[in-house]
């Protein structure tokens, strides 16, 4: 099935985002025997636009999918890593498969499966870390951009 993303010109998303990905990973820890990541969606309106994630982690003794999960505003993810066994066990790559349930005008529903991101523990940790930056400087941004509006107007 094949969508139409109309919310380019929408205020309400990031079009740089939507161009992108459907879904990021916004967050991610890892233990001796867990590795948790969080997933957030780039959609905010989740009455139209309903993003589901299948993850799965792809290890030398198997691959673990934890549930399938409803995006609201983030989802969290825990592989536990205890049934691969303590010796010789290697995680190589996080998968994230996003899929949009898109409502129709007649209350229907259709589904449809986005690209999917595969990348190393290493890569899911840069994207965090540059996801942090990227609001870090937007909340720079905004807040310079209140005092340049608050000093203006001030009597």
């Amino acid at each position: 099935k094949e969508i139409v993303v109309r919310t380019k010109e929408s205020q309400h998303e990031d079009p740089t985002k939507i161009n992108d990905s459907i879904a990021y990973i916004d967050d991610i820890f890892l233990t001796k025997d867990n590795i948790y990541i969080g997933v957030a969606s780039v959609f905010k309106d989740t009455k139209k636009v309903i993003t589901v994630i299948v993850p799965e982690l792809r290890c030398s003794k198997g691959v673990l999918k934890p549930l399938a999960q409803q995006v609201n505003h983030h989802a969290s993810f825990h592989f536990d890593l205890t049934p691969l066994g303590d010796s010789n066990r290697t995680c190589s790559r996080i998968c994230v498969f996003p899929f949009l349930r898109v409502a129709i005008q007649n209350r229907t529903s259709e589904t449809f499966r986005g690209k999917e991101w595969c990348g190393s523990i290493d890569e899911a940790r840069q994207l965090v870390s540059s996801e942090a930056v990227l609001q870090g400087l937007g909340w720079l941004v905004s807040s310079l951009l209140l005092c340049s509006l608050l000093s203006s107007t001030a009597f």
